[in-house]
């Protein structure tokens, strides 16, 4: 398995989600959180190969925020309690709650299921968290099927993402629709088959995680917790 996402194995990929959440919480320097930042988080997505997208979730989702946060504190309040020290704080954890989101359970799909089994998942729960999964990716193949259609129609003059977001009142009732008669059928369809039965006695493939990646995403996740305490103490 060549794929740069199947490298974190899924019990230090928990680890790592866990202890990057709370030594975030934990911190208020902006230093360290933009160098944990630099250092961890840009490394790891390039291995990931999710650059491109977390390049766009910073343009249109964090950059807004920053904007705003701005306009709020400095421009409309005039708070002097909340500098740009306070902005920066702010505007990184999101940027490393939303960088630990993309990284941990943007799960491939040839190790979702045995990831799942890994977290404890089994029967029902697994079954549901399979499914809700399988909904999301309905949802934006279906959309994009509805958009393509009314391109074709003549009704969507160019492809870019205002245009897609203008289709948003046109798609929104034959995609609920679609989504909805598509779950009723794969439900039939997996109590036909008796899933709950298959997904534990299934039979998965063996993944080979590299060792010593994993042993150094383990001990990242553990300074940075580490270091999350040390500073929240320092400064409580």
């Amino acid at each position: 398995m060549n794929s740069a996402g199947l490298i974190m194995h899924p019990y230090v990929r928990l680890a790592f989600f866990f202890a990057g959440i709370c030594g975030t919480l934990l911190s208020t320097n902006p230093v360290f959180l933009l160098v944990t930042y630099l250092i961890v988080i840009i490394p790891t997505i390039a291995l990931n190969g999710q650059f491109r997208q977390h390049l766009k979730l910073l343009i249109i989702g964090i950059l807004p925020i920053l904007l705003s946060f701005i306009l709020l504190y400095i421009f409309i309040f005039h708070d002097k309690s909340k500098s740009w020290d306070f902005i920066a704080v702010k505007v990184i954890k999101i940027i490393l709650f939303t960088s630990l989101f993309q990284i941990t359970l943007s799960i491939p799909s040839k190790i979702l299921f045995i990831t799942l089994k890994k977290w404890g998942f089994s029967g029902q729960p697994l079954v549901l968290v399979l499914s809700s999964l399988t909904v999301w990716e309905d949802v934006r193949y279906r959309a994009n099927k509805i958009i393509d259609a009314r391109f074709a129609r003549g009704f969507v003059v160019q492809r870019s993402a205002i245009t897609k977001a203008r289709q948003l009142p046109y798609i929104i009732l034959p995609l609920v629709i679609a989504v909805f008669r598509t779950a009723i059928e794969r439900a039939d369809s997996w109590e036909q088959k008796d899933m709950l039965y298959l997904v534990d006695h299934i039979r998965v493939e063996k993944v080979a995680y590299p060792v010593i990646l994993n042993i150094v995403y383990f001990a990242t996740s553990v300074c940075w917790l580490v270091i999350g305490l040390l500073i929240h103490f320092k400064y409580a």
